[in-house]
Formats: C-alpha cells, sequence, structure tokens
C-alpha cells in the first residue's frame, strides 16, 4: 500500500482533502487500462 498522502477534491467537493491510497489495482485493456484506488483520509 501506498504511504505518502497527497491530496485530493472529491466530486461536488469545494475542498481538498488528505488522503493516503491503502490499495490499488489496474487492469489493462487493448486500448486503455482501468485504475481502482481506494483511498482513506489521513487526520492531523
Amino acid at each position: 500500500g501506498g504511504y505518502r498522502a497527497f491530496l485530493w477534491k472529491p466530486p461536488k467537493h469545494n475542498r481538498t482533502v488528505r488522503v493516503v491510497c491503502r490499495e490499488w489495482s489496474i487492469t489493462d485493456n487493448a486500448r486503455y487500462s482501468d485504475f481502482s484506488c481506494t483511498i482513506e483520509q489521513v487526520v492531523g
């Protein structure tokens, strides 16, 4: 999993939150790649 937090702006919100991606996966297709990430908000 990830260890470096980054700023993310949730859809339909006006502010960014600090998150870390704990789990991720990627699926390669013929013309594109699907990327999925489970993020967790960092407090403090």
